[in-house]
């Protein structure tokens, strides 16, 4: 990991990085809420070097995750050098989590935080930090109403205004393995409001996005509409499904799943694209 001090960055960047340091200096111990994404490992990579062993990060472990981020997590933890506690959480036997309404994300991250709270003030910790940028603001983001409710918890990254292209060049300069990553959201977010999330949803949500992944490496989202698999690509990979053979075996493997329909979105993939039917309905 490149020190923060040698890092070269546009003037105006370097500007945002020394507010980003000073916020977190100010704040004396923090907690990094650390789910192993670009945003949460900027945050603890800097935290690491601005207050050293007076930072730590907590990742929560889920069946809620794909196979293999909580490791990846761990792994990144390990480079940076920060402190590191894992714990499990199973959002699965919270009925009101799993009946998927359109505050399911609040339900998730007031039951999350709540607990990182007590944890925080067992540790002696003063304040949690978590990944949110200014780029959170332009979408449905329930969540961001449990954090407001809780008490100690800060999102540096979008107080000193940083935006994810911003937070992506940074975590490169600095060496983070975490800077390309795509955006990794739990794997209810693939599962639209009133369905019910069931550990089969998430299973087969989750193995048909490992499937995906050797096609390509743009982002992309498997939506489970219970018999209907509706995969969301960005439009240059329409062209995944052109090649008959290819889309055969992709046919097939999702039918192997459970799935009775296997769909391309028309629409090319965006984040956050479920919440469509929230925002509509507000308009």
């Amino acid at each position: 990991m490149v020190p923060l001090k040698e890092l070269q960055l546009a003037p105006a960047l370097q500007e945002k990085l020394q507010a980003l340091e000073n916020y977190i200096r100010d704040l004396g111990s923090i907690v990094v809420a650390y789910s192993g994404g670009v945003d949460s490992t900027l945050v603890a990579a800097v935290a690491q070097q601005v207050l050293g062993d007076k930072a730590c990060a907590f990742t929560v472990d889920s069946p809620t995750y794909a196979e293999g981020e909580t490791q990846e997590a761990i792994d990144f933890a390990k480079d940076i050098g920060i402190k590191h506690t894992v714990q499990y959480i199973d959002e699965l036997e919270n009925d009101e989590f799993t009946a998927n309404t359109e505050d399911r994300c609040y339900v998730c991250k007031k039951s999350r935080f709540s607990g990182l709270v007590d944890w925080a003030k067992e540790q002696g910790i003063q304040w949690i930090l978590d990944g949110s940028n200014v780029d959170d603001l332009g979408d449905y983001r329930p969540g961001m109403r449990a954090l407001s409710e809780l008490e100690g918890i800060k999102s540096p990254l979008m107080d000193t205004g940083f935006s994810k292209p911003e937070i992506r060049t940074v975590a490169k300069a600095m060496g983070l393995k975490a800077w390309d990553k795509p955006s990794a959201p739990c794997l209810a977010t693939r599962v639209p409001y009133g369905h019910t999330i069931t550990p089969e949803a998430l299973a087969r949500i989750s193995k048909g996005e490992h499937f995906l992944r050797q096609y390509t490496k743009n982002n992309f989202r498997v939506r489970d509409h219970e018999t209907v698999a509706r995969i969301e690509v960005v439009a240059e990979d329409f062209a995944l499904f052109a090649n008959p053979d290819q889309r055969k075996t992709i046919n097939d493997y999702f039918e192997s799943l459970g799935f009775h329909y296997v769909c391309v979105d028309l629409k090319p993939f965006k984040s956050g694209n479920l919440n469509r039917e929230v925002t509509q309905d507000k308009d």
